[in-house]
């Protein structure tokens, strides 16, 4: 009886051991599925997906997405949702475009940018935080309101073009800088600051944030603020790469964003389990995915199924999990 009490005993303190093992190495599963991604893309195309030409479009590209999933990963850590993350950068992009070609300045520009994305993610995260209102509602009424006010400012035009284009800082390495300063002071404020650890109590519980003294409405305000600051630079480098805006600018990146934030590892809930480095790796993920698909000569329709059926997957997600919360409440 005694060796049966000490059998049970040692499968008991085992048990806590291998849940954390596994939960360890699922941590791992989205960088796999990175490189399974590349891998399976480059055998398709034989080996035109890793070429030096391909791999220097898909880091552009790439860079831009994570950047501005960098600053919404704060928004995702709580629970919120961000639509309008492509129509917020569409519009940066937009007035800091007006202002080059106002000013001939770049820095007054990259202000402008910067000022636009930080004040339309306040605007946001004031309503949500507030009046209380779901974030999919406020941020999918962003998203009209702001496509509507860019197709009003551009007007019949096909877009507006850069006077003195911004080329020079369309390059790897000024990216790969602003990547990693992004990254950087994103992780340092996520894991050692007090935002990042209430966020994620947030994400994991509203009502023990609340009794836990937390200020909801406070973190959300800054979560949305440092969302808009990756809005902003991100739309300055993505002008500094088109070199014009249109309305349909960034029209894909609020989906890219959100169904990559989810295939990095992102909690759709938030909550513990939130990580940075899910916004790096899911946005070269869903790069990848649209430049294998794009090499494979797919046409834009289906790249949009793709991202449609991907984008359903993550709302289906979003929607039991706020069934489950009411169920709690």
């Amino acid at each position: 009886m005694q060796a049966t009490d000490e059998s049970v005993d040692r499968d008991a303190s085992r048990a806590p051991v291998t849940r954390r093992r596994k939960e360890n190495l699922l941590e791992f599963v989205p960088l796999l599925g990175l490189i399974v991604v590349i891998a399976v893309f480059a055998i398709i195309t034989k080996g035109t997906s890793i070429s030096p030409f391909n791999l220097k479009l898909l880091l552009n590209q790439g860079v831009i997405l994570a950047v501005i999933a960098t600053g919404s990963s704060f928004i995702f850590s709580m629970g919120n949702f961000d639509i309008s993350l492509g129509a917020c950068t569409c519009l940066a992009a937009l007035v800091g475009a007006l202002v080059q070609n106002a000013t001939d300045n770049v820095a007054v520009a990259l202000v402008a940018s910067l000022c636009t994305g930080i004040g339309v993610s306040l605007i946001a995260g004031f309503s949500i935080a507030y009046f209380r209102l779901p974030s999919f509602i406020v941020t999918l009424a962003m998203l009209m309101i702001i496509t509507a006010g860019v197709s009003l400012i551009i007007g019949v035009t096909s877009g507006v073009y850069l006077e003195n284009d911004l080329k020079r800082f369309d390059t790897v390495m000024v990216k790969l800088i602003v990547l990693a300063v992004v990254v950087g002071l994103a992780t340092v404020m996520f894991r050692f600051h007090r935002l990042g650890r209430s966020n994620k109590i947030i994400g994991g519980s509203q009502t023990v944030a609340f009794y836990s003294g937390i200020s909801i409405l406070r973190n959300t305000l800054l979560s949305f603020l440092i969302s808009g600051i990756g809005i902003g630079l991100g739309a300055f480098l993505l002008l500094a790469r088109t070199g014009c805006v249109s309305a349909s600018t960034g029209s894909s990146l609020g989906f890219d964003i959100i169904i990559a934030i989810v295939l990095g590892g992102m909690p759709i809930s938030g909550g513990a389990k939130s990580r940075i480095s899910a916004a790096i790796i899911g946005a070269f993920t869903i790069t990848a995915l649209n430049s294998g698909l794009s090499l494979m000569g797919a046409s834009p329709g289906v790249l949009q199924l793709v991202r449609g059926l991907l984008f359903l997957v993550v709302v289906t997600l979003l929607v039991l999990r706020h069934r489950e919360r009411l169920l709690v409440r």
